[in-house]
């Protein structure tokens, strides 16, 4: 497990490793970003090369403190674990108690560190975090407490200011194609599409290019909306009804990973329709995420006019807001198309 592992966000991999060289590791780091970025492999790191025996600024992986964290059996390197069995998704003040704040003041077994690591630290209740707070307001010398968080601004304002804050950023869409491109099974036309859908989020893209599903859902995506202009409401009403079943299949499955879902169909149409306008903006392919569907982008921009395009891509905007403020998806998703229909004409 090393940094160079890690694809991009060279400035949280630069600061600890500068802080574990320069001995000026702090007593608390938040580590901000999206899901499947990577926060949690960064920590680990970060934990392994505190607990390294060699001391330098990447973990030697080899020594005992290194191969116990890679193990998860580390003394020292305490993961707050959640009950699988708890319908909530809530960190409630009990959990925080009994698994950092009981043995946060006892001194390390090994070394001199101890490394504590909440995922999905923005879900912890008012309680628990007062109680996260008590602790950095008095930390202990030995102790760095990482608080990974999707939506640091949920956290209290007095938890921020006493922590690093350390946003993951985007990575730069060729660094992600050569990612892909070294796995040598993926069409040009897959990468592009999968590395738009990604925006930046290594995670994300190494997730769909595993999915043997994806490239179906993206086709039956992809084909309602080559057909849509040429037919009528009954159309658009089953398709509502179509991708209603596909959010109603992705939120009940909670054993697996979703790697793609709801969201993403609102992605893929802002996709389809952004290649619509370059097309007919440049009449030419290169540059397109669909060039596989280059004949059917031609047709499509026949039916749009340019303000139309740009309407249709702020009415698909518009629905994702609205199915995030929890209006009903069906709903939303029939009146989006209908809409798509109507400026098409």
């Amino acid at each position: 497990m090393k940094y160079s592992d890690i694809i991009g966000q060279s400035h949280i991999k630069e600061h600890f490793m500068s802080a574990v060289v320069n001995k000026t590791i702090s007593h608390a780091y938040i580590i901000n970003g999206e899901k499947s970025t990577g926060k949690a492999m960064l920590a680990k790191t970060f934990a392994t090369a505190i607990m390294c025996e060699v001391g330098g600024s990447e973990p030697c992986g080899q020594c005992s403190g290194c191969t116990s964290v890679i193990r998860n059996a580390n003394p020292d390197v305490i993961n707050l674990v959640r009950d699988g069995k708890k319908k909530s998704d809530i960190i409630g003040i009990d959990e925080i108690r009994r698994q950092i704040i009981d043995s946060m003041y006892e001194r390390p077994y090994n070394g001199d560190h101890k490394v504590y690591i909440i995922d999905n630290a923005d879900k912890m209740n008012i309680p628990a975090q007062n109680a996260i707070l008590k602790t950095l307001e008095e930390p202990p010398e030995y102790a760095t407490l990482i608080l990974l968080t999707q939506n640091a601004e949920r956290l209290l304002s007095t938890i921020i200011s006493r922590c690093i804050v350390l946003n993951m950023r985007p990575v730069e869409d060729k660094i992600i194609k050569q990612y892909l491109r070294e796995k040598n099974k993926y069409l040009e036309t897959d990468i592009d599409i999968i590395t738009a859908m990604a925006s930046g989020n290594v995670g994300k893209a190494k997730l769909l290019s595993e999915d043997q599903e994806f490239n179906e859902f993206e086709e039956e995506i992809v084909k309602v909306l080559i057909d849509l202009p040429k037919t009528g409401y009954r159309m658009a009403r089953e398709s509502a009804i179509r991708f209603s079943e596909i959010k109603k299949e992705r939120d009940k499955d909670k054993s697996k990973e979703k790697k793609y879902g709801p969201d993403d169909i609102f992605d893929l149409f802002t996709l389809w329709y952004r290649d619509v306008l370059l097309y007919k903006a440049t009449d030419d392919i290169e540059g397109l995420i669909f060039r596989n569907k280059a004949t059917e982008i031609a047709l499509q921009a026949n039916y749009f006019s340019y303000d139309g395009l740009e309407k249709v891509i702020r009415e698909i905007a518009d629905a994702k807001s609205k199915v995030s403020s929890y209006i009903n998806y069906e709903a939303t998703m029939e009146l989006l198309l209908i809409n798509i229909q109507e400026i098409s004409k």
